[in-house]
């Protein structure tokens, strides 16, 4: 970082900052306290504040901590790699307002996390957790969270709001269930693919206020288990309706007739006239042993997905491309029907 950057960013911090989290109050406030430790692998909170401390390296005997672990207004901490072997916080992770904070990597941890203001982080990968819930807000650089819950244990709630930065979410197959979902105000977020495994919700969904959203096949598990489930989802690039999401199929599979499968030969194969298609991913077409050729079908390929053709099509009824579609080496589509094009054809 650039020195004239810090020092913005360190007087910044100290000027307007330094009192947004009065409630807590430190029991470690200086480097020299950080560096006194030495209490063993037990220890009954840990409250973080201080001008002068850089890092937490003495804390890495910690094992467990009876209370909360709270890392807050540290204008001068870059790493807390000193926490790695912390594995569990009674209380829960908190860690805030540290402006020039760039990196957080602890492996394995149980607690709840709170991740706020921190404005030099741009990834929170957290991959072996014992995950409870999970509140990340107001980090200016922050582009990609994976979060982990390694005891498939349902999370209680999830809240993804003002990150400016935020591109991508990723949660593994074993977290199928939360209680509740916020996801607002992340103007550079695109999609919600990375929630694709939750299954089942016991409370609300709200997705609201991001400006370039429009990719919503992570909530088709949700709305396919329950049509009428409440969605509470507004003012973003899109805002589809359930039946719309359930209708564009789930993410990273080929959809006929709402059934989702692995590949678009199995999609494909022993097609009926006026079933439809949905292509959600990137795919060539290049073997004409799967092509159904002269069908009615409604054949859409999806936004931000590539179709490319190395083998003729004919279709006789609606093909709509929204992505683009791509032919090689001479091969043409024949449509005798609707030919909708919001995307771009190429012929290479």
């Amino acid at each position: 970082m650039p020195i004239c950057r810090w020092l913005t960013v360190v007087l910044f911090s100290l000027i307007f900052k330094s009192n947004v989290y009065t409630q807590y109050t430190c029991n470690y406030c200086s480097q020299a306290d950080v560096d006194a430790y030495n209490s063993g692998s037990f220890v009954g909170s840990i409250f973080v504040s201080g001008s002068d401390i850089t890092n937490l390296d003495a804390f890495s005997e910690i094992q467990t901590s009876f209370s909360s672990v709270v890392i807050f207004s540290n204008p001068l901490l870059t790493d807390i790699t000193g926490l790695r072997n912390l594995k569990d916080a009674v209380g829960s992770l908190k860690i805030l307002d540290n402006p020039i904070l760039e990196k957080i990597d602890l492996e394995s941890f149980q607690a709840s996390i709170e991740l706020k203001n921190n404005d030099e982080v741009d990834s929170l990968i957290l991959p072996s957790w014992y995950l409870y819930s999970l509140e990340i807000q107001d980090n200016e650089s922050l582009k990609y969270i994976e979060a982990s819950s390694a005891n498939g244990n349902p999370v209680q709630n999830i809240a993804i709001v003002n990150n400016p930065s935020l591109e991508e979410l990723f949660f593994p197959p074993e977290m199928t269930t939360m209680n509740s979902l916020t996801i607002s105000n992340n103007p550079s977020l695109t999609n919600v693919d990375g929630l694709r495994y939750f299954s089942t919700y016991n409370g609300a969904i709200n997705i609201t206020d991001n400006i370039s959203l429009n990719k919503y096949c992570g909530l088709w598990n949700v709305v396919a288990e329950d049509i009428y489930f409440p969605t509470n989802i507004t003012g973003n690039l899109t805002n589809p309706t359930n039946l719309q999401i359930l209708q564009t199929g789930s993410c990273g599979n080929f959809i006929r007739d709402l059934v989702g499968y692995s590949t678009l030969g199995e999609a494909l194969n022993g097609i009926d006239d006026y079933s439809y298609i949905y292509v959600a991913r990137d795919v060539e077409l290049g073997d004409p042993v799967i092509l159904p050729g002269n069908k009615k079908l409604t054949f859409i390929i999806q936004p931000s997905v590539t179709m490319r053709m190395d083998a003729s099509f004919t279709n006789n009824a609606i093909f709509i491309n929204h992505g683009s579609l791509r032919f090689i080496n001479g091969n043409t589509l024949t449509n005798n029907g609707t030919f909708a094009i919001t995307g771009e054809v190429i012929f290479e």
